[in-house]
């Protein structure tokens, strides 16, 4: 029974494993898409290629304080954005707002799984202990049993 919830609980722990890198593969990928959406500000705009460009240090300074700001508040991260003009501002900021709280969503989710994740090993490593344990308490009961069959029979 112990070792059926061990194999359980292990793969439960895998699984969140999983989910967890499946998470931050989706957090990537979705910072990746945004940064080449049609509503956002040439200023931000990366290269054909996908690759920043390396001609203005402005534009790395900016990139770097919105990723520095990017834990923030929705608000906040709006405030950031006032000195820079774009075509459509109410689009962007709808967008902001949306990829905000999603990532917001993500985050919670991905520190859900990753205490879980803690917990099941935590459990997982209590198991294989107890398992351990069991096997040596086996062991000696087995060695008892062999020298009592062994011990010879005195008949008065």
């Amino acid at each position: 029974m112990n070792l059926e919830r061990f194999h359980e609980l292990d793969k439960r722990c895998r699984d969140f494993e999983n989910a967890n890198n499946e998470l931050k593969q989706l957090s990537i990928q979705l910072e990746k898409d945004l940064l080449c959406v049609g509503g956002v500000t040439e200023l931000f705009r990366r290269g054909p290629e996908g690759q920043t460009s390396d001609s203005n240090s402005n534009e790395t300074i900016i990139i770097e304080d919105v990723l520095n700001q990017s834990s923030t508040s929705p608000a906040s991260f709006k405030n950031s954005f006032s000195h820079v003009s774009s075509r459509d501002t109410t689009s962007d900021e709808a967008l902001t707002a949306i990829v905000i709280s999603q990532r917001e969503r993500f985050r919670i989710r991905n520190v859900e799984l990753e205490n879980e994740n803690v917990s099941l090993k935590q459990q997982t490593n209590i198991f294989q202990k107890e398992m351990d344990k069991l096997r040596s308490d086996n062991i000696k009961l087995y060695e008892k049993i062999k020298f009592v069959q062994n011990y010879p029979v005195c008949i008065q």
